[in-house]
């Protein structure tokens, strides 16, 4: 253990990358404004299922299946979204959204 501690990292080579990953961040992540427009869609978006789903007790059966039909349309577009063009924080918060709502997702291809 006191090898790793005493070794000498001065023969290190520099990174071709410099600090480019140390100072680059997404602008997603560090917009306090964009964060707080997120939260206020979401919250708007929980209201309005929230209404939905609170008249559909009026609602007849057919209805009734046509906002389930909806509902899973709506989540298998989530569940197969393109995040290629999305830069790392985005898809790692995409896989843990779908995880911790009990949806199974396959970090391959």
């Amino acid at each position: 253990m006191e090898d790793r501690a005493n070794r000498d990292t001065s023969s290190f080579e520099p990174s071709i990358w410099g600090d480019f990953f140390l100072t680059d961040s997404s602008p997603l992540a560090t917009s306090a404004q964009q964060m707080s427009k997120a939260a206020e869609q979401a919250d708007k978006v929980k209201e309005d299922v929230s209404k939905i789903v609170a008249s559909s007790v009026a609602w007849d059966l057919h209805d009734r299946l046509q906002l389930i039909d909806d509902i899973n349309a709506t989540l298998t577009e989530i569940r197969t979204a393109n995040l290629t063009d999305c830069d790392l924080q985005t898809v790692a918060m995409w896989f843990y959204l779908l995880r911790k709502h009990g949806h199974i997702v396959s970090p391959g291809n």
